[in-house]
Parts: structure tokens; sequence; C-alpha cells
């Protein structure tokens, strides 16, 4: 074989061997990138949300202890559960708005949409000449609440801060030693512009302090007045109404917790009492929130009760998951269009209160709020972003200062 005939085998061979090297890789990346692509993706939901709200993340994960890391914009969540599809992790305080990421056994997943992460932001304050006793919110939406005062009347408050005399108790009776007047102790509102009380009679006589008897009144936007029920001795001390299956539940004096139907039934009811013996606290599908031997509580319309957080008969403020979680039975509850539980919680000293927040998932953890002391409340509108700050300092004054969550 000549030396041309030599070189032109040479090259073939050469050209050939590089050839078959170069398909090899190119089956091997495209192997990788097709793995890529068909990478199982992850969806969350809800898609918007405060720090230290729960997010469901859905995908294909390992269920071993620590096998999974997510991230909110790089930062990492605190995950409360995991399952082979789903994830369900706390936003973590420093996270803002960005992609979030699944990383199971070196495999990282993005999302292909942002989380949105909402910050608790001060949108006004103003003065009102009344002592808040109570706070609930229209139905509709449109941020109006109405209030009960020390002076057992009810005002509307409107989203611009205007006020409006609602609704005043019948004047009080004195005829020598004998006085007769009139309380409000729970009011609701029912989804049609009405507003649900109970307002009680009482009768005192030298020092004596006796309840005549007890009225459930529904009150028109109009200002018609209709009674819907009456107790005597044992009175309706607190109500809320539950506007699915347009019954009346309310606790009597007695601390039994009751139905009155549609039908005009009264039924007891196994439930526990609500956390403060003048107001259900409730989300706007009507489930009301209670602290139960130091656990809290949502108790369904059907009558399910679900427990979301809190160690039974432990007390303290110890932030973290469902199972670590403790609190005090001196917190006030206040629940927001998310279902997440904002709660000012008392410390050892009256004076000195602090903001706790309980997600879906029963994390809990503190928040920076402004607190002042023992005559504050926390209110939250289920039905907007809107959480209430009321610091009453008589019973003549008080200051509501309105947060959004943007």
């Amino acid at each position: 074989m000549n030396t041309n005939i030599k070189l032109a085998c040479l090259f073939f061979i050469t050209i050939v061997a590089g050839c078959t090297k170069d398909k090899s890789q190119i089956r091997e990346q495209s192997s990788e990138t097709q793995k890529r692509v068909n990478a199982p993706g992850i969806t969350f939901s809800p898609a918007i949300g405060v720090n230290y709200s729960a997010v469901s993340i859905s995908g294909n994960f390992s269920t071993i202890p620590g096998a999974n890391v997510v991230k909110f914009n790089g930062k990492t969540g605190i995950i409360n559960s995991v399952a082979a599809d789903k994830i369900v992790v706390t936003v973590p305080a420093t996270a803002t708005t960005g992609k979030v990421t699944v990383t199971t056994n070196n495999t990282t997943l993005t999302s292909a949409t942002d989380f949105k992460v909402l910050k608790l932001l001060k949108q006004d304050t103003y003065q009102t000449p009344l002592g808040v006793r109570y706070f609930i919110f229209s139905r509709s939406g449109n941020g109006a609440a109405y209030i009960v005062t020390q002076t057992q009347k009810i005002y509307l408050i409107n989203s611009n801060g205007t006020i409006k005399l609602f609704y005043s108790v019948p004047p009080k009776i004195v005829d020598g030693s004998y006085v007769e007047d009139y309380r409000i102790h729970g009011i609701d509102t029912d989804g049609d512009g009405n507003v649900i009380i109970s307002q009680i009679q009482f009768g005192s006589l030298e020092g004596s302090n006796d309840i005549i008897k007890s009225i459930v009144l529904k009150i028109t936007p109009a200002g018609k007045v209709t009674q819907v029920l009456s107790t005597q001795k044992n009175p309706v001390y607190a109500l809320m109404w539950d506007r699915t299956g347009s019954n009346l539940i309310y606790m009597l004096g007695d601390f039994s917790m009751n139905k009155f139907t549609n039908t005009g039934q009264k039924i007891v009811l196994p439930w526990p009492v609500p956390a403060y013996g003048g107001a259900f606290v409730k989300d706007k599908y009507d489930n009301y929130y209670t602290l139960d031997a130091n656990q809290i509580k949502r108790v369904g319309t059907s009558g399910s009760i679900t427990t979301i957080s809190g160690r039974q008969n432990i007390a303290g403020e110890t932030d973290g998951q469902i199972q670590q979680a403790t609190f005090t039975s001196y917190s006030t509850i206040a629940v927001d269009s998310a279902q997440n539980i904002f709660m000012l919680h008392l410390t050892n000293s009256l004076n000195n209160q602090k903001v706790r927040m309980v997600n879906t998932a029963g994390y809990a953890s503190t928040l920076s709020f402004p607190t002042a002391g023992d005559n504050e409340r926390l209110y939250a509108d289920p039905y907007t972003n809107n959480l209430y700050h009321v610091l009453r300092s008589d019973n003549k004054q008080s200051t509501i200062t309105r947060y959004a969550f943007k």
C-alpha cells in the first residue's frame, strides 16, 4: 500500500472515530437535557402571603426528614410537614418576593412564578370619642365595622373613619333606689346588612344586680328592630350568626353552647366556649376560634373541632411547630382573610404585651408589632386584608390604628 493510500485510510479512521465520539457525547448531553426538561415541576398555594404564613408546595419529594430544602427568593423556609407529593412550609421572616425552589437529592426545582410576600403596613390612625368594647366587621368586604361602646351604643365606622350612631339601648330607668338598665353582650352581622345583638336587661335594688331577661335582636340598616329570641335568668352572653345554615349560635350565662335554628328549634351543643365571654372570633367561613386548655381550636359550623396549635394544659409563650408552641389563657385572638391567627399575648406584666401569629400549619411566631398596655385589643377583618389595633384610654376615648397586608 503506497504512502498516499495509507494517509487516506488513517484520515478516514480518525474522522469516523471522532464522529462516533461526538455522537456519543451528543447522546449523553441530550439525555441530561431531556432529564431536566422532563423533571417534575413544583406548584404552590397560596400565591401570596405574609412572612411566617404557611405555603403548600406540590411536586415529587423525599419523605426522609431533612432531605428537602425549600427557599423563598433564596431564604430557607421552615418545613412543617412532608409527604411524597406535598410539602407544607412556613415563609421565613426575611423572605421577599421571588421564586420558590425545592432541593431534593441534589436536584433543585424552581417555580415558574413568584411567591409574593406581603408586608403589614400602617394605613391610618384616628381618635374616636368612644370607649370601644366590641368590634365586628361588615361581611360586604367594604371595610366597614360596627363597634359596641362602654356606654352601650353601637356605632358604624366606615373605612374612611367616619362614625355614625347605629343603635342605642333603651334609656336607664330610675325609680327611687331601684335602677333598671340594659347592656349589650354579643354582636354579629348576618351578611344581609343586618346586625344581630344580645341585649340583657338588669334590675338593681339596694346594691343587688339581678338579670330580668335577655333578648336577641335583629337590627336592619334602616334601624328596624325585631326580636329573634328571649331568655330569662340565663342570659345570652355571646352570639354569632352562621350564615350557611341561617342559625344563631350562642353561649348562655351558664357557659352552655346552644343553637337556635331557622325553624325555631333550640339545640344544646357540646362545643367549647368562645375565648372571651362577649364575642366569638370567626373567620369568613363562620368557623370560630377559641383558646381551650391552652390550645388554639377551630370549631366548624357542623361542630367539627380541630386543634390548630398548642400543648394541652401547658401555658407559655414558646414559638415553633404545632407540637412545641405554647399559649396562655389571656390572649386576644383575631383571624385574617387567609385564616392566619393573630394573638395579643399578655406577658407577666400587663403593660408588656406582644403580638404572635399562628399560621394554618400551626406554626407560632412572634411579630415586631407596637403594643401599649392592658387596655388594647387586636381585630382582623376576615373579609379584607386589614388588621386593627384598638387602644382604649378610658371609657370615653379610643385610638384605632388600621394596618393592611400589601
